[in-house]
């Protein structure tokens, strides 16, 4: 069997054994894969790298997450990494830019008043967020969010 059709078994299995509905599993991950899995057995910290060609709907990805977490919830805290080959940054931005507010709400209150109102902008590798008002210009520029990372 070769390595990918190996990674392929493993991410078959792993949707298995959390659940995911056979139907999901056909529309939205036919072609993916479990690249590797990092193991940290100090901490119950598993890391799944997988890969797919397109984005998957994010509402179908968070399901897709949660099923997986709350199924070895006791074994381990699951993170995951995607990589998606065949994506457009802009359309990977617009997929997900609502998980990443739900999280920011969650993780970093002091400031998401001021970004839910911010907009964005995707040119190449460049996200540019566009605040609505000084204040939250201010404020980001306080929180080092004007910062250009590369």
């Amino acid at each position: 069997m070769s390595n990918l059709a190996d990674k392929r078994n493993r991410f078959e299995l792993l949707m298995q054994q959390a659940e995911i509905p056979a139907d999901t599993v056909r529309s939205f991950f036919a072609e993916g894969y479990i690249d590797q899995v990092e193991i940290s057995r100090k901490n119950r910290d598993w890391t799944f790298y997988l890969v797919k060609n397109d984005l998957v709907p994010h509402h179908i990805y968070r399901t897709f997450c949660k099923m997986i977490q709350e199924k070895f919830a006791q074994i381990a805290k699951i993170r995951f990494i995607w990589k998606f080959q065949e994506v457009d940054k802009a359309a990977l931005v617009d997929e997900y830019w609502i998980l990443f507010m739900e999280w920011l709400q969650r993780e970093v209150a002091s400031i998401n008043g001021w970004m839910m109102k911010a907009k964005f902008e995707v040119q190449g590798d460049t996200l540019t967020l566009i605040m609505l008002d000084q204040i939250g210009l201010e404020l980001a520029k306080k929180k080092n969010i004007d910062y250009v990372y590369s």
